[in-house]
């Protein structure tokens, strides 16, 4: 055990020199060194040291020290007493255990604890750790030490007090040990005392691994490789690393190389590569310290990445000019190691062209402008090469300059549309004004068809090509379609048109046709043209078609009869012709019975009506007679007249009933009592009703009921004559 320890302190110590020159060249780190306070081997970063030891009473022995092999050795001998062994350490300065903040434990490593004869100690040996500091002691008390102890690492947390780690003036380690027997007597052996990174142990020294971040090959200016550091504990953080502490080779050239990164994770990025070829790096061995200031045993190669060169364009930019219609060519070529691609990084060709894989542009241009952008060539790497291209429009003609007139309803001679200035095929569209009717023009530019409409059209014809392109020229033509259009008349049963023959009548212009109805009949006008009748005159629409007129007669409905209708209780409704076109100050006929709620009068016509016409009554002064109403009844129109007063005339009209213009009229006097119908009441209208008194009314004696009963009786007589004397005005 002995000898191994020498061996590692020696290593270690070699390790320690090493620190020593690789500091010089180190770059600022955030992570510093463990601190070693004692290795027992001449390496205290804790300043001096003093050993002390008392022996209180009984047959022991004061503790002893003896620093040999690596190792600090106190001997125990307590034997029926209590003896200590102090070891202080006091820094020529304030210490920082913290190292700056990376160490956060009190770490005692031992080589071994071991009894006399291999027994274990008899009683408790105690390890008391205290740290004096500027601000007051940090203390861990009461540590039980046992045979076989193993390394003891206590978190700086654990520490009564409030001391400052960063500010300490001295480090004590006490061990006390007890017993009351004559026996006990051991050894404790150190190793190593540390202010350490949370480990628990002291790993490994620090190894180095680099990984490829760049892929290979590669064009790349920079290559990337990741640079890690690991122990037996997983990530090692590790101080010192710098530029000059890599080396490059390979075949590429590379000239440059910058470190960055932290702790246990580095990138190292390579460049100024010149030539197609290999890029590798190398870390030396004992080149870095780990927080243990262990430095790495063994160097570190990576992987080789072939770097190839980015291609170099040898012609281009292509030709700044192309012309819509006419085919473009033009071939990339570029050096460097193959195979080289091409494809448009940004922007765009003109439209029609496109860039082939193997460097080639080719095709049409089928729309006018500028177009700019940038072409990448690549094998592993690429370069861009910027272009512009203006593609313009060829001039452009339309032909024919001028269109052959045509006739309405005849067939248009056939006109081919043609554009020259350019190859290919072209599209026709009427852009402004308007074909002549009946004829169209295709997309390949052909005019065709028949005209039906005559007169001087103007419009402009727009071609637009070649094939898929956006150039376009336009014409402007006017087209003269000669002609007129055939107006036909004709009459039905009932009346005449005039004229009755076919009239050819100016495309735009209208003509006017007589319409005669025979007695009775009402005429109306239909058929294609459209128009207006107006009295006896029809006036057709402007005419831009062969069209008709057509005369038609309706029978107007004929009055028959009018009657004043009116029920006599049970027996009845008697009614009473009226007399027509009788005026209401004449000798009208008179309706000599009681008038009641008020008074119906039926318009017998000799057809079924469909509508009353416009309803007027007036009295004999020729003043309106409120609230009468009209209804239709099948071929009668029953007019209503709320309420009449006697000694009353009426006359009752009926306007353009069916709406077919017919009217009617009738008048009449009410004058209760006047049997006679001679517009008077006398004493022969009395003694009328005194011969039927007590007579039922039927279709002989109605009129002498006079109060509408039903019956003839003494009633009646009185209001005949009550109204003696009385006369219709």
């Amino acid at each position: 055990m002995k000898s191994f320890s020498a061996f590692r302190n020696l290593t270690r110590l070699a390790f320690v020199g090493m620190l020593a020159m690789g500091a010089m060249g180190a770059a600022s780190q955030a992570l510093a060194a463990a601190i070693i306070i004692d290795n027992f081997s001449g390496t205290r970063q804790a300043g001096t040291r003093v050993f002390t030891s008392t022996q209180g009473g009984g047959m022991g022995t004061a503790p002893t020290f003896t620093e040999a092999n690596g190792g600090g050795a106190i001997r125990m001998q307590p034997q029926n007493s209590i003896v200590t062994a102090t070891l202080t350490y006091t820094p020529a300065a304030t210490l920082d255990l913290t190292g700056g903040g990376t160490n956060t434990q009190f770490l005692v490593e031992f080589i071994s604890v071991l009894a006399d004869n291999g027994l274990p100690l008899q009683g408790l040996s105690n390890l008391t750790i205290t740290v004096n500091t500027i601000t007051g002691p940090r203390q861990k008390a009461g540590l039980g030490v046992f045979q076989n102890q193993g390394n003891m690492a206590f978190p700086f947390t654990q520490f009564t007090g409030s001391g400052n780690f960063a500010q300490v003036t001295s480090i004590v380690l006490a061990f006390s040990s007890q017993t009351n027997v004559s026996s006990g007597w051991g050894t404790i052996t150190l190793d190593r005392v540390w202010a350490s990174p949370t480990a628990g142990a002291v790993p490994t020294p620090p190894g180095a691994g680099f990984t490829a971040i760049t892929a290979t090959p590669t064009g790349s200016t920079t290559i990337n490789y990741a640079l890690a550091f690991s122990n037996n504990q997983g990530a090692a953080p590790i101080i010192g690393l710098t530029n000059t502490d890599i080396t490059i080779s390979g075949t590429a050239g590379a000239t440059t190389l910058v470190v960055t990164g932290s702790g246990s994770s580095y990138n190292v990025a390579v460049s100024g590569m010149t030539t197609d070829g290999t890029v590798a790096l190398t870390l030396g061995a004992n080149t870095i310290t780990d927080l243990w200031q262990q430095a790495n045993p063994a160097g570190a190669t990576s992987t080789t990445i072939n770097y190839v060169k980015p291609p170099v364009f040898t012609n281009g930019p292509p030709p700044a000019s192309a012309t819509v219609g006419t085919p473009y060519s033009f071939t990339y070529t570029a050096s460097g190691l193959g195979p080289i691609t091409y494809a448009i990084n940004s922007g765009a060709l003109p439209t029609g062209l496109s860039l082939s894989s193997a460097g080639v542009i080719s095709g049409t241009p089928t729309a006018a402008g500028v177009f700019s952008g940038a072409t990448r060539a690549t094998n592993v790497a690429s370069t861009n090469q910027s272009f512009s291209i203006t593609a313009v429009c060829p001039a452009l003609t339309v032909s024919p300059t001028s269109l052959p007139g045509g006739a309405i309803s005849s067939a248009y001679s056939t006109q081919t549309l043609t554009t020259s200035g350019a190859t290919g095929t072209f599209t026709y569209l009427v852009t402004a004004g308007a074909l002549p009717a009946g004829l169209s023009l295709s997309s390949g530019g052909v005019l065709s068809g028949t005209p039906t409409a005559s007169g001087p059209f103007n419009f402009t014809i727009t071609t637009t090509g070649p094939g898929a392109g956006t150039c376009t020229a336009s014409r402007a033509y006017s087209l003269n379609i000669a002609g007129t259009f055939a107006v036909t008349p004709s009459a039905g049963a009932g009346g005449s048109i005039m004229p009755n023959a076919v009239v050819q009548v100016a495309a735009g212009q209208a003509t006017t046709f007589t319409i005669t109805p025979q007695p009775g009949f009402a005429a109306s006008v239909g058929g294609t043209c459209g128009g207006v009748l107006n009295g006896a005159t029809y006036t057709t629409n402007a005419i831009n078609a062969a069209c008709t007129v057509a005369a038609s007669f309706v029978a107007l409905p004929h009055l028959t009869r009018v009657e004043s209708r009116k029920t006599h209780g049970a027996a009845g409704v008697f009614p009473l012709q009226i007399a027509t076109g009788v005026a209401v100050t004449g000798n009208v006929t008179v309706e000599p019975r009681v008038l009641g709620a008020g008074h119906t009068i039926a318009f017998q016509f000799d057809r079924a009506i469909t509508s009353t016409g416009t309803l007027s009554v007036v009295d004999g002064t020729l003043a309106l007679i409120a609230g009468a109403s009209a209804a239709v009844a099948g071929s009668e129109i029953i007019v209503t007249i709320p309420a009449l007063a006697d000694n009353m005339r009426a006359r009752i009209s009926l306007t353009n009933v069916s709406n077919l213009g017919v009217n009617a009229t009738a008048s009449l006097g009410f004058l209760v009592g006047d049997m006679e119908s001679n517009q008077a009441v006398g004493p022969t209208d009395a003694t009328a009703v005194k011969a039927r008194s007590g007579q039922v009314a039927d279709s002989n004696n109605f009129r002498t009921d006079v109060n509408a009963s039903g019956a003839i009786n003494a009633s009646d007589i009185s209001a005949v004559k009550a109204r003696a004397g009385k006369t219709l005005p």
